[in-house]
């Protein structure tokens, strides 16, 4: 017949694995998570100072002049953009050119053009 004492036991190294199972798993588990390659921060590419504008225009020509119309995108500072003609340039003006705004030009419009100084982008192109 077993005694109190050995009944003791049972219990104990029952508990003693447990943890001992644990540790292990733990120990597992932490060995994967070490070893994984943790993703980089992406490199920052280098940017132009000055950003490229998008706009849209449009040319309404009549018998004697061209109504160009700023119908969405980016506001402008218009005394960046030149008009280009079929005889030559003209600016649009002074001060900022936003959607809705117009001028107006004698002559047949080719394109539209905005400036930096560094760099020329055509902004729209019209067909005469």
């Amino acid at each position: 017949m077993a005694t109190n004492t050995q009944r003791a036991i049972s219990p104990i190294i029952g508990v003693v694995l447990l943890i001992g199972i644990t540790i292990a798993l733990a120990a597992t588990v932490a060995g994967f998570v070490l070893a994984m390659d943790m993703p980089s921060e992406p490199a920052l590419e280098p940017t132009d100072e000055t950003d490229t504008p998008t706009a849209d225009f449009e040319a309404t020509a009549s018998r004697t002049a061209t109504v160009l119309e700023h119908t969405g995108g980016d506001r402008l500072d218009a005394a960046r953009v030149t008009i280009i003609l079929a005889d030559g340039t003209q600016s649009w003006g002074d001060g900022e050119i936003r959607e809705g705004d117009r001028t107006s030009v004698s002559g047949s419009v080719e394109r539209l053009e905005w400036s930096d100084g560094e760099q020329t982008v055509t902004l729209a192109e019209f067909e005469g």
